[in-house]
């Protein structure tokens, strides 16, 4: 059994669409055919991977979306495949939230006072 992410970026429009597929990553989760109704959790870090947000045609022109394709392959050596379309998301940024934030208290030690020349202070 295999898994990968797939990305898909899709430029132009109507007859002048170019879509390119890149293989992100791939990976062998099991040798073998799982057992019929067997559930196998795996876990893809991601950080390690140059991915961007998923963007959805933007000005109908260009989109960028990823995918999780899924090869089961039986005891016959039949391949079976499910491909899923995932989201990818920006976290925001807390820490650079709060330093843009004029009302949030800012401790001195992050944004220290500074002593203008000519204050008095």
């Amino acid at each position: 059994m295999e898994i990968s992410i797939i990305k898909r970026e899709t430029t132009g429009s109507g007859p002048n669409t170019f879509t390119e597929n890149e293989t992100v990553a791939k990976y062998e989760i099991m040798d073998g055919a799982p057992v019929r109704g067997e559930s196998i959790p795996i876990r893809v870090f991601l950080a390690g991977y140059d991915l961007t947000p998923t963007m959805r045609d933007i000005n109908n022109k260009f989109s960028v979306r990823y995918y999780l394709n899924l090869v089961l392959m039986d005891t016959e050596d039949r391949r079976y495949f499910k491909q899923q379309e995932v989201t990818l998301w920006r976290k925001s940024d807390k820490s650079r939230l709060l330093l843009h934030n004029p009302h949030h208290h800012r401790p001195s030690h992050i944004h220290p006072s500074l002593r203008l020349k000519g204050s008095k202070q």
